[in-house]
């Protein structure tokens, strides 16, 4: 009789594919990587991974949103109950910062597709990435709705996420220690809220 696979086997399978996917693409690149190699680091058959996913691109694509999906729900679940946008900009810089200490080849992922070696899934990328500047644009019009900011939403927005998402990733790449981001979270929080305060709504 043939091997029955559960929903929650296919699931967790698809998840190590994934993972293994976005550490070989992290490391090479699109070109370069081969699905053979990621098979391998998902210490399964070649074949199988061509069940879950129907070529190299479309394992790319579902990547990229699964990455922004995972990410997307833990920085929801970490806002809820924050009601005032100092407690939430402290839930987005520390989330953020959190999620690059655990998966940073899904950051260099978007990074290389938005900027580098995979821009061809630039589109894709950019897609995902909007979902988190339209979160954090919903925070931001109802704290101008509470009166506690005035300022043009969008490029605000677009602050945030971008000091938010790049914050860790440079003080890794420029050698800070692993600690030093969360040393610094209050501080950028209220470098953040200054901005936010000055900044004029446009007419």
């Amino acid at each position: 009789m043939p091997k029955i696979v559960t929903e929650q086997v296919r699931q967790s399978m698809r998840q190590q594919i994934i993972r293994s996917a976005a550490e070989e693409f992290a490391r090479i690149g699109f070109d370069q990587a081969r699905m053979e190699n990621i098979a391998e680091r998902a210490a399964i058959g070649k074949g199988t991974v061509y069940l879950y996913f129907s070529s190299k691109e479309t394992l790319f694509i579902e990547m990229l949103e699964e990455i922004a999906q995972r990410q997307l729900a833990k920085l929801k679940h970490s806002l809820e109950n924050r009601l005032d946008l100092e407690a939430q900009l402290e839930v987005l810089v520390s989330t953020f910062n959190q999620l690059v200490r655990e998966e940073p080849e899904a950051f260099q992922i978007f990074t290389s597709s938005l900027f580098g070696v995979n821009r061809r899934f630039k589109h894709e990328a950019a897609s995902q990435r909007r979902q988190f500047l339209k979160l954090i644009e919903d925070l931001l019009k109802q704290a101008q709705t509470r009166g506690e900011i005035k300022l043009a939403v969008e490029p605000a927005a677009l602050l945030v996420l971008n000091t938010c998402e790049s914050l860790a990733l440079r003080a890794e790449a420029m050698g800070f220690e692993a600690g030093y981001i969360e040393a610094q979270e209050n501080l950028v929080v209220q470098m953040l809220l200054a901005g936010l305060s000055v900044v004029p709504t446009q007419v």
